[in-house]
């Protein structure tokens, strides 16, 4: 995949997070926001991410639980951290 992630892993970085297409922030932050509390228990980002997904899912309304909103977030790179 040619994207702004491998920009990130020739500089360096061993994992990236990144969106297919662009999502609204406001209804994803709570996504983000368990991800990063996931990643404090020690996950790797793959299963936090995993994680944070299926968290977000039970905890949305119809509407923001369309896979739209959650889907499109993959980890690239070394999971393990």
């Amino acid at each position: 995949m040619l994207s702004l992630a491998r920009a990130f892993a020739y500089a360096g970085s061993p994992n990236v997070v990144m969106s297919l297409w662009p999502v609204d922030d406001q209804l994803t932050s709570g996504l983000f926001t368990a991800f990063y509390e996931q990643l404090r228990e020690q996950f790797f980002s793959g299963e936090a991410l995993r994680a944070a997904k299926l968290h977000y899912i039970k905890e949305a309304d119809e509407y923001s639980a369309d896979p739209y909103y959650w889907a499109g977030f993959i980890s690239i790179g070394n999971s393990a951290r």
